[in-house]
């Protein structure tokens, strides 16, 4: 009896024990709301999505005009060509090679109004000391760049958004501009750029508080060697 009840008082302590250290939350997979196409671009593991699932949207020029269009995504592993290792992941996309492949609920697709500039191979990068005006709709969003800081104003609000350095391996540059999200007022894409990475920002009107023209959407950061 002794040993029968020791037996149990021990299953006891061993199932309390295993109650007391369940096995950790699953590792969770980042959500990606930017992501650039490329069959000649691999990506680190955890920088695309293997299974980038529904919901995408290319921005791209059509016939002469911006337009968000319905897109398909699909992941690849590869060989990273760093780590020399099969954790990379190649992304193909149609309609391929877009400016930009965009999954946020509050953009559909269409025809996308932008300012009368030209940004597909035209970055506006910040210098200190620059003004840039872009009129859209009757009104005027304005970049400057003063003590090395980018403030962006339009009527009575305005936003800092951050600062910029003198240096070849350290940029901040306006990728594009238009109405995303179509409110009647501009949307932004920027990148910012160091020596061994790169930061890619959607900042939309729609999401603005009280006294700021826009509000950040997602970023997507990559890194290089």
């Amino acid at each position: 009896m002794r040993v029968a009840a020791a037996a149990l008082v021990a299953l006891a302590l061993v199932t309390r024990a295993g109650a007391a250290s369940p096995p950790g939350p699953p590792e969770a997979v980042p959500d990606f709301a930017i992501l650039q196409d490329g069959d000649d671009l691999i990506h680190h593991g955890g920088e695309a999505p293997l299974n980038p699932g529904p919901g995408w949207l290319a921005l791209d020029v059509v016939d002469g005009l911006w337009h968000l269009r319905a897109a398909t995504l699909r992941g690849e592993q590869a060989i990273d060509p760093i780590g020399e290792e099969n954790t990379g992941v190649r992304i193909h996309a149609t309609p391929a090679h877009a400016f930009l492949y965009l999954k946020l609920p509050t953009l559909v697709p269409g025809k996308v109004d932008t300012p009368n500039m030209r940004f597909r191979d035209h970055w506006r990068q910040f210098v200190d000391g620059q003004s840039l005006p872009l009129a859209f709709k009757g009104r005027t969003w304005r970049f400057d760049v003063r003590k090395h800081e980018v403030v962006l104003s339009e009527g009575a609000t305005s936003i800092s958004l951050g600062q910029v350095v003198d240096d070849s391996d350290d940029t901040f540059a306006l990728r594009w501009a238009g109405d995303l999200d179509r409110d009647g007022r501009l949307d932004f894409i920027f990148e910012r750029g160091a020596n061994n990475s790169s930061e890619i920002c959607i900042w939309l009107s729609s999401l603005a508080v009280p006294g700021k023209p826009i509000g950040e959407a997602a970023c997507w950061l990559t890194t290089g060697c």
